[in-house]
């Protein structure tokens, strides 16, 4: 009979933008994805094949929402999860009319843009559904949002 730990898997999304093509560049953000790579791997043996790794041009939103939902789809019963995001953070007015102060926060992904060119920012609300979905299967989730306005950008997932 094998153990909970061996049965355990771990898994990681690490996004990491500083190139951005429509938004004021960054630095940095890319080469915390890579050390949080690192220190998963050596430190924490995180297998590197259960770990999603994308930087500039393959963190768009699609990219991202892709390998969110494909982690959920991956992840079993009480798995290990991080997700690390770091780039810009921003607000867009509330879509939903959920927030008190009228604001989402969102994460910028390498493709967004601001008028004229489109928003394609990834809202508070989605990280929220994608929460929800995954920690129907495990509450062992660390989340590490590197940007600005990330202080409610999970809007109290967890059941406060």
């Amino acid at each position: 009979m094998s153990s909970a730990a061996e049965e355990t898997s771990k898994w990681a999304v690490l996004v990491g933008v500083d190139k951005y093509p429509n938004v004021r560049q960054l630095t940095g953000c890319v080469s915390d994805v890579e050390v949080m790579l690192q220190t998963l791997v050596e430190s924490f043996q995180f297998p590197k094949d259960h770990i999603t790794l994308l930087a500039d041009e393959q963190a768009t939103r699609e990219g991202i929402l892709a390998a969110m939902k494909g982690l959920v789809a991956q992840v079993g019963k009480d798995d290990i999860v991080v997700f690390h995001y770091s780039g810009h953070g921003s607000q867009m007015t509330d879509r939903e009319g959920d927030e008190p102060d009228g604001l989402d926060e969102t994460i910028l992904p390498y493709d967004t843009g601001r008028c004229p060119l489109p928003n394609r920012d990834i809202s508070d609300d989605e990280i929220y559904l994608w929460l929800r979905d995954l920690t129907a299967k495990t509450s062992a989730v660390t989340l590490i949002f590197d940007c600005c306005h990330s202080g409610s950008v999970t809007r109290d997932s967890f059941g406060g």
